[in-house]
């Protein structure tokens, strides 16, 4: 997966109904954390409503089954969408798997409301905070308006 490409549009179970990426980009763009462990998660719902602000949605995958994925949840106190990867399909359709063990690794991707990955990286987090990270790579101000960067002279 590179920057500019189309975001796998994945499904994704939650309370008995199936889901697709789709639908989390209805709301706005995506923040996509794949293989986040407490610290990152905690991370996350902490900078939850500047980036909701942002109109930018946070969501976690995690490579649990779907009671664990709650219960991680409950204990940390997460106001997000929390996915449950246990088979790490997810993982794998974002190539976010550690290819010696094949568990979900570090990954992170800014999927833009059209579902145009724009921003990612693996193996690592951001240096700097995830708000940082949704305005630089959707082009936005601090204020949340979307900056248009590119000129269409006719």
């Amino acid at each position: 997966m590179e920057t500019g490409e189309a975001a796998p549009d994945f499904s994704y179970l939650v309370d008995g109904r199936w889901r697709r990426l789709r639908e989390l980009r209805s709301q706005g763009h995506v923040l996509l954390v794949v293989g986040a462990g407490d610290a990152q998660l905690r991370a996350l719902e902490a900078q939850r409503e500047g980036l909701l602000r942002l109109c930018v949605v946070p969501v976690a995958v995690l490579d649990q089954r779907s009671g664990r994925c709650r219960a991680t949840s409950e204990r940390l106190g997460l106001h997000f969408t929390v996915i449950a990867d246990p088979t790490r399909v997810i993982a794998a359709q974002f190539n976010a798997l550690d290819e010696r063990t094949r568990l979900a690794a570090p990954a992170w991707f800014v999927v833009d409301q059209r579902g145009t990955v724009r921003a990612l990286a693996h193996a690592s987090w951001p240096e700097t905070s995830w708000r940082e990270v949704a305005i630089g790579s959707l082009g936005l101000t601090p204020g949340g308006a979307t900056v248009n960067t590119s000129y269409h002279g006719r």
